[in-house]
């Protein structure tokens, strides 16, 4: 009866959400028995090691919260790690655009200073259609920042959309002072 508990909480996560549950008497073998059992039995699809062990790393992160509920560590792939320190660095080469990514298609979200798409023309809102003539349609937005990035003084060509007009833009890439945090006087204080 304890393996089945214990595999519906972790097939079906939701059911133990709540509360974390109380601790198991040696539960790290316990732990091996369910590693084994999903790793054999579990029918829905393939699981490698590597998915289940990262799973069970962000359920251990997920379980270490602060007292008001808020989680407070989170597992980052390799890209994300890798996106978080280019972000948080100051500078990176590229053209100066921030995007995001909606319903498959990628927008310009910001157009920074001094950048190479700055001095291109480019603005918020405009789509990006393709990197470098391949279509960015279903591309992840690590895979889109990669094609856009590269060594500073080499060129990329975007195509861009803003309202029907399309147009093809060839920037060179420089490296961009990215500020990660900044300040304005709001009002005085009597």
């Amino acid at each position: 009866m304890k393996k089945s508990l214990i595999l519906v909480c972790l097939l079906f996560p939701g059911i133990a959400a709540a509360a974390p549950p109380t601790p198991i008497p040696g539960a790290q073998k316990v732990f091996r028995e369910v590693y084994d059992l999903v790793a054999k039995e579990y029918v829905d699809k393939d699981l490698s090691d590597d998915a289940i062990w990262t799973g069970a790393i962000q359920g251990t992160l997920d379980r270490l919260v602060q007292a008001d509920g808020q989680k407070i560590n989170t597992l980052l792939s390799p890209a994300e790690l890798e996106e978080l320190q280019t972000g948080i660095s100051g500078a990176v080469s590229g053209v100066g655009i921030i995007i995001h990514e909606v319903e498959g298609m990628v927008f310009i979200r910001e157009v920074l200073p001094r950048g190479p798409a700055a001095g291109a023309g480019l603005l918020a809102g405009d789509r990006i259609v393709s990197i470098g003539g391949r279509s960015v349609r279903g591309l992840a937005q690590p895979e889109v920042l990669s094609a856009i990035r590269g060594p500073s003084g080499t060129t990329v060509d975007l195509v861009v959309q803003r309202d029907t007009d399309e147009r093809k833009v060839p920037l060179t890439r420089q490296t961009i002072e990215v500020d990660s945090a900044f300040g304005a006087m709001v009002g005085r204080v009597a």
